[in-house]
């Protein structure tokens, strides 16, 4: 039988490269006998290498061939009598080979493993070559570097957006678009659609213009805005997340509720809408406009992310992080607020995508609603079995209510949603649903498939038992942080790929 005991880590399965391998090992489970060290002595001369005998010829030859300086008992105080017939040895993938080919029945058991920095997993924080701190404090407010280093190479969730207009051979957007589907709506004039799309999905990490939240995701675009017929066709087209930053009603409709329902709880699509930008929608900034307002959307509204708190700058008490009005003071300045809102996030001064392949700052809760949207692909690229209700429950539960605490954000408790969006939180909560941990002893005694769509972690005994079969599949890591013992006749197998697919239940 095979054991992985406590705290070891199959450092050869995990995904991730951080740097440059240590070393190499080769594990051997010896069944013959005479291809056991012997003894050690080095060459005459000092300073050529160590040399190890065996009683076996065969052995000896491949030994000085590869230049084995190591080879011992792997586990020499183990109680396990199979454990104290597996020895370790320096070594690559062709000392592998050889001894399989020339000695084919000395061993059972023949593996390499790559030793790695104990950095091996994820960073604190991840940094595209194109993220500009300084430019895009919006991206830092709501810890977007933080939820990067946890996405590895997970395929993005794409994203559909609809808006005005689409510069497709902008230079960050080149090849971003699934497809843009025109209307007559379409008004070339208009930034709107290309702003949005630079905070949707830019390239990211092609070290031109500025990072996406979403980590450059794929965006399914229609110029035909203002249309709920259209959000509905993409919903059942198979998008998980739509943005929509526009308005269409300032009235409550049976109808139109109905037709975002069923987008929601039929096709399970998050749809995200911004809460509106200033009096002339609906008549006042506490206003609730359609479609935001309906419970089985979200909405989202402003906070300022450039200055710290009490900061004067040329524009004087303006744009102050987490709080609500862009000039502190002035109550016309801020965006839409009201009970119907979900969740707030920066919107004023937004650096993003302009045409003409240009960058600038937008204003409006149009381009704080894009910030969701993309925390949402994260958490679906993350894990897609989340149904549309739990991934909304999840990213307005994570976060930051603190910003209710702030005293210029006084007079909107209760209307800012739950708080300003936490990618980081929300991003770690749907890894969290989507790790699968081992608590309590497990013995396989059948063929079995455990599956998860992040992590797999091992935290109890586990056996698998003779004539018996498990496989162990997943898209980011397996680990072992327990006895796992794997009888004679027993098979084990470990799938750890981001392309892998894991079925919903």
């Amino acid at each position: 039988m095979i054991c992985f005991y406590k705290y070891v880590y199959i450092l050869a399965l995990l995904l991730f490269e951080v740097g440059s391998t240590i070393s190499a090992q080769v594990y051997v489970k010896i069944e013959d006998e005479s291809v056991k060290p012997l003894v050690l002595y080095k060459s005459q001369r000092g300073n050529a290498f160590s040399r190890i005998l065996t009683r076996n010829e065969v052995m000896n030859k491949l030994l000085a061939m590869y230049k084995i300086s190591r080879y011992e008992q792997a586990y020499p105080t183990a109680n396990s009598a199979w454990l104290l017939d597996v020895y370790v040895m320096d070594g690559d993938d062709a000392i592998c080979e050889a001894l399989k080919s020339q000695l084919p029945k000395s061993f059972s058991l023949i593996e390499k493993t790559e030793m790695e920095p104990m950095e091996v997993g994820f960073s604190s924080a991840y940094y595209p070559n194109d993220y500009k701190p300084s430019v895009q404090s919006n991206l830092s407010l709501v810890r977007a570097p933080e939820a990067w280093a946890l996405m590895g190479n997970l395929p993005r969730c794409p994203i559909g957006v609809t808006d005005t207009y689409f510069e497709k051979n902008h230079p960050d957007l080149d090849g971003q678009y699934i497809k843009v589907c025109k209307s007559s709506y379409e008004d070339k004039n208009s930034f709107h659609g290309t702003a949005v799309s630079g905070i949707l999905g830019a390239a990211t990490d092609n070290g031109i213009g500025y990072s996406s939240l979403s980590m450059g995701a794929h965006m399914y675009a229609s110029s035909n805005f203002g249309s709920d017929s259209e959000v509905l066709r993409m919903a059942q087209l198979g998008y998980r997340v739509i943005n929509c930053s526009w308005l269409n009603r300032c009235s409550y409709s049976v109808i139109q509720d109905s037709v975002y329902s069923e987008v929601k709880n039929k096709w399970n699509t998050v749809v995200v809408f911004g809460a509106g930008n200033n009096s002339t929608h609906c008549g006042s900034l506490s206003a609730k406009v359609y479609p935001a307002s309906y419970e089985s959307v979200l909405s989202v509204t402003s906070v300022g992310h450039i200055n710290e708190l009490g900061h004067t700058s040329q524009w004087g008490l303006a744009d102050w992080r987490d709080c609500h009005e862009e000039l502190i003071g002035d109550k016309e300045s801020c965006h839409h607020h009201n009970d119907a809102v979900d969740i707030c996030a920066p919107g004023y001064n937004v650096p993003t995508t302009f045409l003409n392949s240009q960058y600038g700052g937008a204003w409006g809760t149009s381009f704080a609603a894009p910030h969701v949207a993309s925390a949402l692909s994260l958490m679906f690229t993350v894990n897609p079995c989340l149904t549309a209700d739990e991934a909304m429950k999840m990213v307005v539960s994570t976060a930051d209510s603190s910003i209710y605490e702030i005293e210029q954000n006084k007079d909107y408790v209760g209307l800012l949603g739950s708080g300003r969006l936490d990618v980081y939180r929300a991003v770690s909560a749907a890894v969290e649903s989507a790790t699968l941990r081992l608590r309590s002893p497990e013995v396989f005694q059948d063929d079995e498939a455990v599956e998860s769509n992040y992590s797999i972690k091992i935290a109890a005994p586990v056996s698998v038992k003779s004539g018996s079969s498990v496989t162990f599949r997943t898209r980011v890591n397996f680990e072992v942080d327990s006895e796992f013992e794997v009888e004679t006749g027993g098979a084990l197998k470990v799938d750890v790929s981001p392309d892998n697919i894991i079925v919903c239940q």
